[in-house]
């Protein structure tokens, strides 16, 4: 009778473990060149670029990326109303593209909508769908003259918003976008440097298109001649790079004003 008792527990208990692994999300493997296969479906799954996001849909998540040393495992959920075949997002909203569904670089994104949204609180403060200007902000992202989010950083005291921009990959129902950041300044960002000349005499532009004026300082008791850059009130800034860029026509006529 014990015997026969103990049999049955184990049958039930391997029964059960059956059942959970069954129901667990599947452990991607990875594979030579970077990515992670799923052994249910045999689709290899690779991180996209690093400004792609997307919101999880639900808690349940869709597979599980093994991290070795210990580390806590990379989950990854469906995202809402796209194939989770084709795209993944992580718990990180970082977001992992199937071999054959690759995500451009922003230049080269399909987009028709830009969202605006505040960054403290993530509420949607207005939209960009003018076609050129969606067009001019990518090229300035892709061939713009930029300073360094460090530079940038002097001004953080000044009165200052911080706005997420969200380029609406197209097809996947604004589900997926690629991030930078807009930030509106109370005062011009004012990049200083020491002038510097080459061989023929002629002065070294450090940032090209951007407006400067030439003037004397003094430093610790030393004068020295500095060139001062205006990068405005405006700035574009790709925090994945640290590249802050001028942005010459206003985004603030697309922001809605508070309360409307």
């Amino acid at each position: 009778m014990k015997r026969k008792f103990l049999v049955a527990l184990m049958c039930t208990v391997l029964f059960l473990s059956c059942i959970l692994t069954a129901c667990r999300e599947p452990a991607l493997k990875q594979e030579e060149g970077g990515g992670f296969r799923n052994p249910k479906t045999g689709v290899s799954y690779y991180p996209a670029a690093t400004n792609y996001y997307a919101k999880p849909l639900g808690e349940e998540p869709y597979a599980r990326i093994k991290v070795d040393n210990g580390g806590e495992d990379i989950l990854l959920y469906e995202i809402e109303g796209v194939d989770p075949e084709q795209y993944l997002t992580s718990n990180g909203y970082s977001v992992y593209t199937a071999a054959g569904f690759e995500l451009p670089a922003l230049y080269d994104l399909s987009c028709v909508r830009i969202g605006i949204y505040d960054t403290q609180v993530s509420s949607n403060d207005g939209n960009i769908t003018d076609a050129e200007d969606i067009q001019a902000l990518k090229e300035l992202h892709k061939n713009g003259t930029y300073t360094s989010l460090n530079n940038v950083g002097l001004y953080m005291n000044s009165n200052i918003n911080w706005y997420d921009l969200h380029f609406m990959v197209e097809g996947t129902d604004d589900r997926i976008y690629y991030q930078l950041k807009y930030g509106t300044f109370s005062e011009d960002i004012i990049i200083t440097e020491l002038v510097e000349k080459d061989a023929n005499g002629n002065l070294i532009d450090f940032y090209p298109g951007i407006s400067y004026e030439i003037s004397w300082e003094i430093y610790d008791g030393r004068e020295y001649q500095v060139v001062k850059y205006n990068f405005g009130k405006e700035i574009l800034c790709d925090v994945s790079t640290g590249n802050c860029y001028k942005i010459e026509s206003s985004l603030l006529p697309y922001v809605t004003p508070e309360g409307e």
